[in-house]
């Protein structure tokens, strides 16, 4: 569940069940449905999501989605049935207004036949620019990091952290140093907030090729 606030009220926004269950989950959905929740943003019953990075999904190929699929379809159902969301009547209404682009068009697989352009696809669509970059007040540049990502209404802040090119950044890590720290979020120490409990699953060398990218700065700050 995530929680935030909206002109003094609470909100409530519940992520899915989208295992195979057929009364609580997504175990009715076609292809079509969960590719139009991926990269349009729209859920089953043809309302818009919220909080939901389809500027992000819209770069995945449709190998990538089709993979994606076939993978949701294989894991256990789980009966869970969640709350509706409570959103202000104000944003609830102003949602299906939000420019929300659709279009048919084929996505190729992206070129990765050098460890830069594998780099490119998957700091992309694991969003790295999103979290390790400060949209607000003080922004050092991309992948610079200052963006808040935790909170918890204490003193307690946590912001990203710099994983640009540069020397205060990633710019003189090696392979081993970023494996071991995507892998072990730096023996555990790193807050929650950083996926490295699912990033750990990334294969190496996809991970090697992730670091060629961040340390190519100035390309991707153009390419994204």
């Amino acid at each position: 569940m995530a929680e935030g606030y909206y002109s003094d009220q609470t909100v409530y926004t519940y992520a899915p069940n989208i295992s195979p269950d057929k009364e609580t989950g997504a175990g009715n959905w076609t292809d079509d449905l969960i590719v139009r929740a991926l990269r349009d943003g729209i859920g089953y019953d043809g309302r818009a999501l919220t909080a939901m990075p389809l500027w992000i999904f819209r770069s995945l190929s449709d190998e990538d989605v089709a993979a994606v699929i076939v993978y949701l379809h294989s894991i256990p159902p789980v009966k869970n049935k969640l709350p509706v969301r409570l959103l202000n009547p104000e944003w609830e209404q102003g949602l299906p207004n939000e420019p929300r682009p659709t279009t048919d068009d084929p996505i190729p697989q992206p070129d990765t036949s050098t460890l830069l352009a594998k780099g490119r696809y998957l700091v992309t669509i694991g969003e790295c620019e999103g979290c390790h970059t400060a949209w607000y007040k003080r922004n050092p540049g991309f992948f610079g990091g200052g963006n808040i990502i935790a909170n918890n209404g204490t003193d307690s802040v946590i912001a990203s952290a710099n994983v640009s090119s540069d020397i205060t950044g990633v710019g003189e890590w090696d392979d081993e140093t970023f494996i071991r720290v995507i892998k072990t979020g730096k023996a555990g120490t790193l807050h929650y907030t950083m996926p490295w409990i699912s990033f750990r699953n990334i294969a190496d060398t996809d991970l090697k090729a992730m670091l060629v990218a961040l340390k190519s700065f100035l390309q991707l700050s153009i390419k994204l």
